[in-house]
């Protein structure tokens, strides 16, 4: 490894480690939003299964609430998987 080599991972170790912070705080947040959608979930689906609707329409309901869930949720995925490879690499 050159000298050149040396000082730019040294650079760029500095810079990840100021970053570092700020990252883990929209980490945190990430976490935080995640848990919140899957509370508002599971409140809504206790909501549906112990609702008076037919067994056909419940299950028509919880499919399509799950669905919904899943699409909520990829966004904030998404955006964890690429934080935790910055913050842990």
């Amino acid at each position: 490894m050159s000298v050149f080599e040396i000082d730019k991972s040294r650079v760029e170790l500095r810079e990840a480690q100021s970053q570092a912070p700020a990252l883990k705080i929209l980490y945190q947040s990430l976490l935080t939003t995640l848990t919140n959608l899957d509370f508002a979930y599971e409140r809504e689906r206790e909501t549906l299964s112990s609702s008076a609707l037919n067994p056909r329409e419940q299950i028509r309901a919880l499919g399509k609430l799950r669905e919904s869930h899943r699409e909520q949720r990829n966004p904030y995925l998404q955006q964890l998987a690429i934080l935790q490879e910055r913050i842990y690499g």
